[in-house]
């Protein structure tokens, strides 16, 4: 009974150490970033150890889709390469080079968006992300150690502390116009509005509005067949939906 207890007690200790781990950082279009030990500018996601204890990797599963939790077990073997440090970190290559290393997982990243997930050994959730596409040679994290925000790292930091991110605009920010797309046979006043804080800002040549465009303050008058494209920009945000009407 003692022995079973004691089984029981260490099982509960380990799945405890492992559920600490974050998915720190990520990266789909790696181009000249960071390499791996070979020379190849793969996907890699950042594992953190917040914890004050070593944590080891082996015998977890990391997976791109949902209803697959178990797609990719991480080489249970006992190796310091596979054990993160107290404050550490680890990155793990999505590349399907798994005759690389331990470390090289057997699928790689969409690079439009996609989900990405960490398995305890008994397939309980550690920590996930979902993504939407990312710039060439920027990631994807956690704003802080402290902050789990998501943040665009224009500098990826793989190995070190995430440091001066833009946190993602929500999802569901959308700058709204008052006018539906369409023909008119007299010219129109078009209102833009945004539930968000922040600046909108507007293009009419179809272009992809930046800081740099009209920024809207009073409606827009327009007489002719064109194209307007809106965004709302705000300080220490990352831009999401851009808006065409």
């Amino acid at each position: 009974y003692r022995i079973g207890l004691i089984a029981f007690l260490l099982l509960i200790f380990n799945v405890s150490k492992s559920q600490t781990l974050q998915i720190n950082e990520l990266q789909v279009s790696n181009k000249k970033t960071f390499c791996d030990g070979f020379g190849e500018f793969d996907d890699w996601i950042e594992i953190y150890n917040p914890s004050d204890s070593v944590v080891s990797l082996s015998g977890l599963f990391i997976t791109n889709n949902s209803k697959k939790p178990t797609k990719h077990q991480i080489t249970n073997v006992k190796s310091k390469w596979m054990s993160i440090a107290p404050k550490g970190y680890a990155l793990l290559w999505l590349d399907s080079d798994t005759e690389q290393g331990n470390r090289h997982i057997s699928f790689k990243l969409n690079k439009e968006k996609g989900f990405v997930a960490l398995y305890d050994a008994d397939t309980n959730l550690i920590d996930s992300i979902s993504y939407n596409y990312q710039k060439r040679d920027y990631s994807l994290g956690r704003y802080s150690e402290f902050q789990r925000d998501l943040s665009v790292f224009k500098k990826p930091t793989p190995n070190s502390a995430n440091k001066e991110g833009l946190l993602l605009t929500p999802n569901n920010v959308r700058v709204k116009a008052d006018k539906l797309s369409g023909f008119y046979k007299n010219k129109i006043e078009v209102k833009l509005s945004v539930d968000f804080p922040g600046d909108i800002f507007y293009t009419l040549d179809g272009s992809i509005p930046n800081v740099l465009s009209l920024k809207y303050e009073d409606p827009i008058q327009i007489d002719s067949n064109l194209v307007l494209r809106s965004i709302v920009l705000r300080e220490g945000y990352f831009p999401n939906y851009i808006s065409s009407n």
